[in-house]
């Protein structure tokens, strides 16, 4: 480039340090926010996914406890001696209303399906409770999540004993809108349940 004069090329080499110097410290500046937001990101999922995790487990064991409580229930012990399905159905519907559950099912002591009150799949949650029965006979988780018609549900399943098994409550609920704004309150994060298919079809409830 050719300056007319000292002062020229003098005026020109100081602009381009300045300007050297302004595009440094933008990186950095880039570069440190940048890596900021990483971190506030990742800590923010990390809260979320303990959350989760909470919520998950206490609704599990306030599901389990409260099938504990209808197993022990001398009425509907008896109905399920005497084979009486109007009355155990009666039985299940009611606490299954004062729970606030979507799911509430009863199982022979073998695992076979008797008495249910709500419409789902049947192939695939004999399996999912077949599963969980013999995790709970071992010592294992009593619920665990299961998807049924592209919708995640959590089962609970309880023995009933007399003194030993006659049967077995199964109790579960969707996870829905309201689980994600209940999350989402606790949290502070926006929510979304998403589930994948084998068909890649997909549901999802979210808390925004």
């Amino acid at each position: 480039m050719f300056f007319k004069s000292l002062q020229s090329r003098i005026i020109f080499l100081f602009l381009t340090m300045i300007l050297v110097v302004q595009f440094v410290g933008f990186i950095a500046i880039w570069v440190s926010i940048n890596k900021n937001a990483r971190i506030a990101i990742a800590e923010q999922l990390s809260i979320g996914e303990e959350v989760l995790r909470t919520v998950i487990i206490r609704r599990g064991e306030s599901l389990t406890l409260s099938a504990r409580i209808l197993a022990t229930d001398y009425g509907f012990r008896q109905a399920i001696a005497s084979n009486d399905t109007e009355t155990i159905k009666s039985a299940l519907e009611n606490n299954s209303s004062r729970i606030e559950s979507d799911v509430s099912m009863l199982y022979s002591p073998d695992g076979v399906r008797q008495v249910v009150t709500t419409d789902l799949p049947f192939d695939k949650v004999d399996k999912v409770v077949s599963e969980l029965i013999a995790s709970t006979q071992v010592g294992g988780n009593a619920f665990n999540l299961a998807v049924f018609n592209g919708v995640p549900y959590q089962l609970v399943v309880v023995p009933v004993k007399a003194p030993l098994t006659i049967a077995w409550i199964v109790i579960g609920f969707k996870i829905d809108d309201t689980w994600a704004k209940k999350i989402q309150s606790e949290s502070h994060l926006e929510v979304s349940f998403i589930t994948k298919t084998n068909s890649l079809a997909a549901n999802s409830a979210s808390g925004a």
